[in-house]
Order: structure tokens, then C-alpha cells, then sequence
């Protein structure tokens, strides 16, 4: 798996950033294709009261977030772009994300509130590749890369399939953020990455969240 693939999942981690990574070159990926699972598919699990579902078939994965969380339409780019610059990043770094996003067919999801109480919009973002997936080693040395501390990685089971769960510390821009990252393959063979993010401080269920995420 070229580093390029993985950078997009970090890069991506928090709202505020300066700018992402381009698309995906799955094409060009020198990994060994993922192997395909023989085992019965794993159900989706059920999501928490005042929960709503996000992703599908074309994104390769679905998880629940709070219902007063909002969807980004990557295909209305202008109003994608307000919302971004509203939540604060730059308009160079909206209209990268997206642009970085959409190509990887990916879902994101912004806490309005957040936005408005804590100069931060708390956030999830995902996506997945035909690629094999990184070790906790690759993981970390990337978010090393753009900055990430205290890094931890885990394996977890998410909804019955097998992952590994990454909380790391980052700055972004003036904002002291906490992110964790699922990946997930799913039956499909495709690893797909769950990145949350937060600005320190903020009230936000990670962990329900992650709990509803299922890799198709």
C-alpha cells in the first residue's frame, strides 16, 4: 500500500487542517490484493436511540452518529464549502478536503454545535480501498507524520468484525484535538478507515459511534 493511500485518513482528521492529500492510486498500489473471506457476513449492528445512519453500498461502509449531526453533500460543492469555512478551516483547505473526499468516495459528517460552542466542529470522516491494510506500526508512523502524539493502537471488534482502534493527540491550527481512527476490513476485502475528531474537551461518543460502525 503506497504511503499516499493511508495519508489521506490522516490528513482528513480534523476540520480545521490546512489542506489534505490527492486522491486515491489504488491502480497503482504495489500491494498484495486483500483476500476475500469465505465466513458468513457479519450483521450491521443496531444503532443507539437518537442515532442516524450514514455511508452505504457506494461508500463501503455504514456507522450512526448522533441525528443532530450533518451530512456534507461532496457533490454540492458550494454548500460543502460554506459549511466547512463555517466550522473554521480556510477556503484553500474546503475546497482540498472535499476535493480529496470526493475522490475516494468518502462520508463526512460534522457536530454544528460543536462548531458554534467550541470553535471546532467535531467530525467523522470515512472511506475505504482495495489495499492491504497497514500494521498499528504504519499507522502510527504515519500520524507521526503530520504531527500526531500519544499515539495507541488496539485490536478491536466493531459490529463482529475484526480492527484496529488508534487514539492520538494533534494540533490543529490553534485547536488541541483528540482523534481515533477505526480501520475495519470489510467482507468485501476492502479496509476501510473511520477517523473521529474532536476538539480537547468536547463531549463527543466516540465510542457509540464506533461501536455502530460496520465495514461492508
Amino acid at each position: 500500500m503506497r504511503t499516499r493511500n493511508f495519508a489521506i485518513a490522516v490528513l482528513c482528521t480534523g476540520i480545521a487542517l490546512a489542506g489534505c492529500s490527492g486522491g486515491s492510486d489504488d491502480k497503482k498500489s504495489t500491494s498484495a490484493p486483500p483476500t476475500k473471506t469465505t465466513t458468513k457476513a457479519a450483521a450491521a449492528p443496531k444503532l443507539p436511540a437518537g442515532f442516524r445512519k450514514i455511508g452505504g453500498p457506494d461508500n463501503g461502509f455504514t456507522a450512526g452518529v448522533p441525528k443532530s449531526w450533518k451530512p456534507l453533500n461532496l457533490n454540492a460543492l458550494a454548500k460543502a464549502r460554506a459549511a466547512l469555512e463555517k466550522s473554521g478551516t480556510s477556503p484553500a483547505a474546503a475546497q482540498q478536503m472535499i476535493k480529496t473526499l470526493k475522490a475516494n468516495n468518502a462520508v463526512l459528517v460534522i457536530d454544528p454545535k460543536s462548531a458554534q460552542t467550541a470553535g471546532f466542529a467535531a467530525n467523522l470522516n470515512g472511506f475505504c480501498q482495495s489495499a492491504a491494510a497497514p500494521s498499528a506500526a504504519q499507522v502510527k508512523a504515519q500520524l507521526q507524520q503530520v504531527g500526531g502524539q500519544n499515539i495507541a493502537s488496539k485490536k478491536v471488534t466493531v459490529g463482529g468484525q475484526s480492527g484496529l482502534r488508534t487514539t492520538y493527540d494533534r494540533k490543529v491550527g490553534a485547536a488541541s484535538t483528540v482523534g481515533v481512527q477505526y480501520q475495519v476490513t470489510g467482507d468485501s476485502g476492502k479496509v476501510c478507515f473511520i477517523t473521529l475528531t474532536a476538539k480537547r474537551g468536547t463531549k463527543v461518543p466516540f465510542n457509540a459511534i464506533g461501536a455502530t460502525i460496520h465495514a461492508l
